[in-house]
């Protein structure tokens, strides 16, 4: 009787274990699967900090270029009043030099 036993359940643990078998083998295809994707995310966020990077980098160069066009107006503008002025008192010169010329005839 229990020889009759085994061989009855003998087909229903094969089937069992097959089952189980490919269950493992669709859990260790998931985990591959899983794992190529992190990959992609763990390639994709240091694409994606790269290029922040590189944003935060032009972003100091703009702020630095925006800084020294102010300086550089800043210095035309001094230039320009110190021209106007510089002009000014040239022109001042030359006509007290034409009326004292004028004065003496």
């Amino acid at each position: 009787l229990s020889l009759s036993l085994c061989q009855s359940s003998r087909p229903a643990y094969h089937t069992r274990k097959k089952e189980l078998e490919e269950e493992l083998a669709n859990l260790n295809q998931s985990i591959v699967s899983a794992e190529k994707e992190a990959a992609k995310m763990t390639s994709e966020t240091a694409r994606v900090r790269n290029l922040i990077a590189d944003e935060r980098l032009l972003l100091d160069s703009m702020r630095d270029n925006e800084s020294d066009w102010a300086t550089l107006h800043a210095r035309a503008a001094a230039d320009r009043a110190e021209a106007i002025s510089t002009r000014e008192r040239i022109k001042k010169g030359l006509e007290e030099k034409v009326a004292a010329l004028l004065g003496q005839f």
